[in-house]
């Protein structure tokens, strides 16, 4: 059986697997933001952004409370409100463009929806860069889980945390600040603790088999589930298999991306939050230019379009990574270690 499922030696290496196992979740995101089917992006929704909580918890330390709220308003939180504020002046800019203005109301609205990390339209709050709803969510389960550093909290947490989904849910509660996606999406981070300096490689004839299982499962729980989304808080007809679902797809993903060693992807990665943050803005601009020339949208093109859109993003991130750190949160790409070869 050559499923492994082996303790990492070191808690400080930071392997290439991961932040290609981001970029798959990454391509997967533009892919469901307009450039696949319904049906696809149904499929796309059910795992990707499980896959990035599943990842961000592999990656979090819990330093203590107030050491991780200085490095949260660090890393997410100035991020976050830099990027919505470059979002509004570009909204600003291209209703000037087209003869029309923002009211006053309007950007007053925005804003709100900003502060309170708003990701969706909700009665008059409009968000700038709605995809950002993730960083603020993020912050939210980082600072929750670091009000202890006694294991036992995360324990405690997973049963609390759906718990409070469930009677959100049953009483069609809005908290409108990501409170209610924090908790959504909780039992993901904390499985991505509970996989953390943990190896699992799906390869050989048992891992083909898994993978078949898996993919098995994901498709299954979909075709049930419906849309699922955690920025809204829907997770389909059933939480169980909400979780299920995720956690499969994440998994599958996990552990083919955990045989890819020799792919270094930490200079990309480390402009993640550009991504998240604009490509909407590049989708659109690029559906209106395929739109143009007559083009039709297959899947075909759909996957080299977004694969287009990412390598764009490259260059960007050098320079935003050069002169305006802060905007990616001021992540180093020298700071990570040198990968060391897992023995498989």
């Amino acid at each position: 059986m050559n499923i492994i499922m082996s303790t990492i030696k070191s808690q400080n290496d930071y392997y290439n697997w991961i932040d290609v196992a981001k970029f798959v979740g990454l391509y997967l995101m533009v892919l469901g933001h307009g450039l696949v089917s319904e049906r696809n992006t149904q499929f796309i929704y059910s795992f990707h952004m499980p896959l990035f909580f599943i990842l961000s918890g592999l990656l979090f330390k819990n330093r203590g409370l107030s050491t991780s709220i200085r490095k949260g308003f660090r890393t997410l939180i100035i991020p976050y409100f830099l990027l919505n504020a470059i979002g509004l002046l570009y909204d600003v800019v291209e209703k000037h463009l087209v003869g029309k203005t923002l009211s006053l109301c309007d950007i007053y609205d925005r804003i709100g929806a900003v502060l309170m990390g708003i990701g969706y339209n909700v009665d008059n709050w409009h968000p700038v860069l709605s995809t950002t709803w993730y960083i603020y969510t993020l912050f939210l389960i980082q600072f929750v889980c670091s009000l202890s550093r006694n294991k036992l909290w995360c324990f405690m947490l997973l049963p609390l945390s759906i718990a409070l989904t469930l009677f959100l849910s049953h009483n069609s509660i809005d908290l409108l600040i990501p409170f209610d996606s924090a908790f959504l999406a909780m039992p993901f981070f904390l499985f991505g603790i509970l996989l953390k300096n943990r190896d699992v490689c799906l390869k050989g004839v048992w891992g083909g088999v898994i993978i078949i299982l898996l993919f098995a499962l994901m498709i299954v729980t979909d075709t049930y589930q419906g849309r699922v989304d955690i920025n809204r808080c829907e997770h389909g007809r059933n939480l169980i298999l909400f979780y299920l679902s995720g956690l499969a797809g994440s998994m599958l993903v996990i552990g083919l991306c955990q045989n890819i060693q020799n792919i270094s992807l930490r200079k990309y990665m480390s402009g993640a939050m550009l991504v998240i943050a604009f490509n909407l803005l590049f989708i659109g601009y690029f559906k209106l230019a395929i739109s143009l020339m007559h083009i039709e949208l297959t899947l075909a093109v759909s996957l080299i379009v977004a694969f287009v859109i990412l390598s764009i993003f490259y260059p960007i991130i050098i320079v935003v990574s050069q002169y305006m750190p802060a905007l990616i949160g001021y992540r180093n790409i020298s700071k990570y270690s040198i990968d060391k070869k897992m023995k498989l």
